[in-house]
């Protein structure tokens, strides 16, 4: 058994680690439980405000996978896997730049909480964008006490990092398990985070973060489906004004663009009645990432590893990988931030610190 199994299996120490990340676009929640300390559940950090409860179907027609109610200032919000199936409820595409102040992210928040299993949790890990780490004592202040309707959860120890640095623990977990953090001693390492809203990068030299060489801009993929959104929706291609971002936010995860009954291959469609190619529009933006962080990090020859983590990193790995042609440049997925922060808080948990 490697160290990292032997940390993340010890029922000894710490069974009730429970990690969160909200993020603009997409929210990851990690927990142990029945013996497994990487039970996971992604969703659209897309909180829906129920209206009306009434069913209009009788019961016959239902929605699917896991999802909880929250009450935020008296208003009832779904939050789960299974949001955007209904249609009379009004929905929020992405949280808005307030970020924790906001309704929507303490209904993410607290709907996690609610779909895990456990009411005492001796170590809570969360994440931070690298530009919102100021943020870092309201949100510990807000994960104390926390009450969703007449359940009560008490949460001993809170732990809070920026979302690259949970993304290389991730990359710790995967690569190195036998050597755990002791990988990471004397080593310089670059981690990219391309989320919905933001491009964060996170330079770590030693153990220790450079600030100096990390950051965070609004690049993420948002202005990027605004783009493409516009292009389908132009008169070159559909002719409609502007397509619905969410309709292109499924194209990607699908690989199909599904509009008016029918279905498009994605990025590049070409059939007699309509053609498009949104494929440049991604290596554009990829490029402008890409470009962004090497005019801060530079040739990176003093790094040992590069990792690039997100539900897009399999968009930005070539870009990147062009740039430091002599690092094997590693991706992750949309999950490697919530389950990094799951590796981090057992050993958290472990050091008892």
């Amino acid at each position: 058994m490697s160290v990292a199994e032997k940390i993340m299996s010890n029922e000894k120490v710490h069974p009730s680690i429970v990690s969160i990340e909200v993020g603009y676009g997409s929210t990851t929640l990690v927990y142990s439980a029945n013996g497994k300390h990487m039970n996971s559940m992604t969703m659209p950090s897309r909180p829906k405000q129920l209206g009306s409860r009434s069913d209009l179907t009788g019961g016959l027609l239902v929605t699917t996978g896991k999802s909880a109610v929250v009450t935020v200032n008296d208003n009832e919000w779904q939050v789960g896997t299974d949001v955007g199936l209904s249609s009379e409820r009004k929905s929020v595409e992405v949280l808005n730049d307030n970020y924790i102040d906001s309704d929507e992210y303490l209904a993410m928040f607290l709907g996690c909480l609610s779909l895990q299993p456990h009411n005492e949790i001796d170590m809570l890990a969360l994440a931070l964008p690298v530009n919102r780490m100021h943020l870092k004592p309201k949100l510990e202040a807000m994960a104390k006490n926390i009450k969703i309707g007449q359940r009560k959860i008490d949460i001993e120890n809170v732990w809070i990092v920026s979302q690259p640095f949970a993304g290389l623990l991730y990359h710790v977990y995967e690569s190195s398990p036998e050597t755990g953090l002791r990988s990471l001693i004397n080593k310089n390492f670059l981690v990219i985070d391309i989320g919905y809203l933001t491009l964060d990068w996170l330079s770590i030299n030693n153990m220790r973060p450079d600030e100096k060489l990390s950051g965070a801009i609004d690049l993420g993929m948002s202005v990027l489906v605004h783009e493409i959104a516009e292009y389908l929706g132009s008169s070159k291609v559909f002719d409609i004004g502007e397509v619905s971002p969410s309709i292109i936010n499924k194209a990607f995860e699908t690989g199909n663009l599904s509009m008016f009954g029918k279905t498009f291959d994605f990025p590049i469609h070409v059939s007699e009645t309509v053609s498009f190619d949104a494929s440049k529009l991604i290596a554009s933006h990829m490029e402008k990432a890409a470009n962004k962080i090497t005019n801060v990090i530079g040739k990176g020859a003093s790094l040992d590893g590069i990792v690039v983590v997100g539900g897009a990193s399999s968009l930005l790995l070539d870009h990147i990988q062009r740039r430091f042609k002599h690092h094997a440049v590693v991706s992750y997925g949309i999950d490697a931030v919530g389950k990094g922060l799951q590796y981090g808080g057992a050993l958290k948990a472990k050091s008892g610190k």
